[in-house]
């Protein structure tokens, strides 16, 4: 008696990169902090984050992040230089994503 058994396997490449500085200096070049491969992806639509200052306060919050002007741009929050906090999460069929970093803010 022999018998066959056939598993279809997704493999997906959600590999998300989270900057650790930003210079919004106005060049053109790295203006906006923004989780690389999360738009070109498009794999997690449902996502969330949090940017604070050193004292815990929230500066930018954003839901379902969809565009390149969604993400956190310190000049528009009028945030100094400085050190930041940021927690971001995201949800898709696969599973939950969370990741919590620092960012430094340098013009």
């Amino acid at each position: 008696c022999t018998d066959t058994a056939t598993v279809a396997v997704n493999i997906v490449n959600t590999y998300l990169q989270f900057p650790n500085s930003v210079t919004p200096n106005g060049d053109g070049t790295n203006d906006i902090w923004k989780v690389v491969n999360l738009l070109e992806m498009g794999e997690y639509s449902m996502n969330e984050l949090w940017i604070y200052d050193r004292w815990g306060d929230v500066v930018y919050h954003a839901k379902n992040i969809r565009h390149e002007n969604d993400f956190w741009d310190p000049n528009e929050t009028n945030s100094p230089d400085g050190t930041y906090y940021f927690r971001f999460s995201a949800m898709n069929t696969f599973g939950v994503v969370k990741h919590n970093g620092v960012i430094e803010v340098s013009r």
